[in-house]
């Protein structure tokens, strides 16, 4: 099954993960780098950062865009544009993916307005469903993992990564019954 997320203009094309690595590898505006299990493209021209899963990594195959845009009135921000290649079963494991690389992008842009003097921009469409209610302490816990969470990867330790977020889960599930 193939899920695409984000940005319509591109409905039409029917990429294959194959001809979306084969069309980054042959660029000469990408420069990749290679990690544990995924690379990333860097794209100077487009402004993009490209994150291509190898095999082992829960959410392979599945690619990943990330580029700059600009608004009417000028303001800058970062989108996202995911392709996944995968059964149906794993496409859990690719939306969480693309959950923590929105997140990463979110928490740039809080930091990016907290530098010029503005509050963060809250994006009035993200809503949380069901009862569930945030309890004292929850948010710093939240910002805690994150740190901790990026952290690791952003030192390469994938695998204590997705341990942390295993643990998270587990611990998630305890709470529930």
């Amino acid at each position: 099954m193939l899920i695409v997320l984000s940005i319509p203009a591109w409905a039409d094309e029917h990429p294959t993960y194959e001809s979306l690595l084969d069309t980054l590898s042959k660029s000469a505006d990408c420069r990749p780098a290679d990690h544990v299990d995924l690379t990333i493209f860097t794209c100077d021209k487009d402004q993009s950062l490209w994150y291509v899963t190898k095999p082992g990594h829960p959410a392979h195959p599945g690619v990943i865009k990330r580029y700059v845009v600009q608004d009417a009135q000028g303001a800058v921000s970062i989108a996202e544009r995911g392709w996944s290649f995968a059964s149906d079963a794993s496409q859990p494991a690719f939306k969480t993916f693309l959950a923590q690389i929105q997140a990463l992008d979110a928490q740039m842009k809080d930091v990016i307005a907290a530098q010029h003097g503005g509050p963060p921009i809250i994006d009035p469409t993200v809503r949380i469903y069901g009862n569930w209610q945030p309890q004292p302490g929850d948010s710093e816990a939240v910002m805690s993992l994150t740190r901790r969470y990026f952290a690791l990867v952003d030192g390469a330790r994938y695998e204590d990564s997705y341990a942390l977020l295993d643990e998270i889960g587990r611990a998630s599930c305890r709470e529930r019954v």
